[in-house]
């Protein structure tokens, strides 16, 4: 009996999955507008941040979009990239940056500007991988060379933004299939030999 249980606790011991965090997805369209009030929690994996950023003559109507974001104990942030399309059905203003602050507990790290189109730009790599921590993401300003005929927008533009996230420490190894083959017959012949003992 003895030996059941040490094969069942062998079992839980190698077999279970960890408790890694899961990755994050935010989209503005169901999860509601990126206006600086929310905190995303990143877990190990692809975490995506989409929305649409807006820049109007009118300032009451501009969107940019800003949120904080926090890299757990224990992971690193290891890279981020962009993609952005002009949302203007015409193309005119499909020329146009944008500039986004990175803060860390804030405290300015860096400023980048993504050229509209994108797709799969790096961004902040000459800073990753950031190790945890809090984080903040904030849409600084929008530039175009063009307005739309026809509509007061000067620029507006859809992204999505990826988070690369990976544990900090080395992950426990998994023993082989043929491992554990091999140590399973081991504790079966455990088992015969302890019995010949038993009824000899």
């Amino acid at each position: 009996m003895w030996l059941h249980h040490i094969f069942l606790a062998f079992c839980i011991i190698f077999l279970s999955p960890g408790d890694a965090n899961s990755a994050a997805i935010y989209n503005e369209s169901s999860s509601g507008d990126l206006n600086g009030t929310q905190t995303l929690s990143f877990g190990v994996g692809t975490n995506t941040v989409s929305g649409i950023t807006t820049w109007h003559d009118t300032d009451s109507l501009t969107d940019f979009d800003s949120f904080d974001f926090i890299v757990g104990s224990g992971e690193l942030l290891t890279s981020m990239q962009i993609d952005i399309i002009n949302l203007f059905p015409d193309g005119t203003n499909a020329l146009g940056l944008i500039n986004w602050d990175l803060y860390k507990s804030n405290v300015k790290l860096s400023t980048q500007s993504v050229p509209i189109p994108s797709n799969g730009l790096p961004m902040f790599s000459s800073l990753t991988p950031l190790s945890a921590g809090n984080y903040s993401l904030f849409h600084l300003s929008l530039g175009s060379s063009t307005s739309p005929l026809g509509q007061g927008e000067f620029s507006k533009a859809a992204y999505t933004m990826a988070f690369e996230v990976a544990s900090d420490s080395e992950p426990e190894p998994v023993p082989e299939p043929s491992t554990l083959v091999l140590i399973s017959l081991g504790f079966v012949r455990l088992k015969k030999l302890a019995k010949r003992k038993i009824f000899i």
